[in-house]
């Protein structure tokens, strides 16, 4: 680990535009998103507005055309994909074990480099202390299904990255002349203080809560009467991954992919008219337990990485942390 002022983030990014388009939070019209940077300077610290589940899986992206009598494929790019936090990059992970034969996101995944930011305040909206917290540690639950390139982290104004990758010590060690090597004094207050976030976002207990999420539980009529079926919160999800395929006569044939939310009526209609999850209740169930029981006894790990986005994007303000509480007293 190698320890600078802003000088060696800045340094990071320059390294990394050498190879890549770098993806970063950066100010734009006023609000901090995750996007292009044109300049090494414009990175900034803040949690930018969306996730970074669209530079893997695009919202909507050409799966191939048809044209004179022969089919061309796109030839997706990877991005440098800076100053994501460790629960959207857990979720990323999520992500790629549904997609990873996905030839379109695998390539972009394969040719795509990591840095996320450890998270040095607590997260007003998150509740990833029992889903592996703040930092990507050696014991992260998440690890077995891999790791960032590199991690960093801010505290009183230094700036610690280290790497968790090969491509990553070989990035680290462009930046050798920008930093140097972290005191104990100063890991230790660094280990401090991501105790301390850790403490903090451990207020929602998750484990075991595939146990509570029973079929006919009240949460699911009570939280649907709240939904407006905007699908928001399947957008803004890192780890949500359904979509719908559409073909168009665009001068070629051309099939599409596109987004799709199981909280929408028509996620689930067939082409008779039948629907097995016409209610809301029945489409926040699928989506409840999806999250926390179907996924955890078919994989082993949560779905729901507690990154809080789904209640940052509703404009109901249905909170899954009031829903895993309800699982659990009842």
């Amino acid at each position: 680990m190698i320890v600078g002022g802003r000088e060696l983030l800045d340094g990071l990014v320059k390294v990394l535009m050498e190879r890549w388009t770098v993806v970063a939070p950066r100010e734009v019209e006023g609000n901090v998103v995750l996007a292009p940077l044109e300049d090494a300077g414009e990175i900034v610290l803040d949690r930018p507005l969306n996730s970074p589940k669209e530079y893997l899986l695009p919202q909507e992206e050409i799966l191939f055309e048809y044209r004179d009598g022969g089919f061309k494929a796109p030839e997706p790019r990877g991005y440098a994909i800076l100053g994501i936090r460790p629960c959207e990059f857990r979720a990323l992970l999520m992500l790629k074990s549904v997609m990873g034969e996905d030839p379109l996101f695998l390539s972009r995944w394969n040719s795509s480099f990591f840095a996320v930011q450890a998270c040095t305040e607590p997260c007003p909206s998150g509740f990833c202390g029992d889903l592996g917290g703040p930092e990507f540690s050696g014991i992260d639950p998440y690890r077995p299904l891999g790791a960032p390139d590199l991690q960093y982290y801010t505290l009183d104004g230094r700036v610690f990255v280290d790497a968790l990758t090969e491509r990553g010590k070989e990035v680290l060690g462009a930046l050798r002349d920008l930093g140097e090597g972290a005191t104990e004094e100063e890991l230790e207050r660094l280990r401090m203080r991501i105790s301390e976030v850790w403490e903090d976002m451990k207020r929602v207990r998750v484990v075991g809560i595939e146990e509570r999420a029973r079929w006919d539980h009240p949460a699911y009529s009570y939280f649907a009467e709240r939904c407006i079926q905007c699908g928001a919160c399947n957008f803004e999800c890192p780890s949500c991954f359904c979509f719908d395929i559409r073909d168009e006569d665009e001068g070629a044939w051309v099939r599409v992919r596109e987004w799709d939310s199981c909280l929408l009526e028509g996620f689930s209609k067939m082409a008779l008219g039948a629907n097995p999850r016409k209610r809301e209740e029945d489409r926040m169930r699928q989506r409840i337990l999806h999250k926390f029981k179907y996924f955890k006894e078919t994989t082993g790990f949560y779905m729901c990485t507690g990154c809080g986005r789904c209640l940052e994007a509703c404009p109901s303000g249905i909170d899954l942390r009031e829903v895993i509480s309800w699982l659990w007293r009842e």
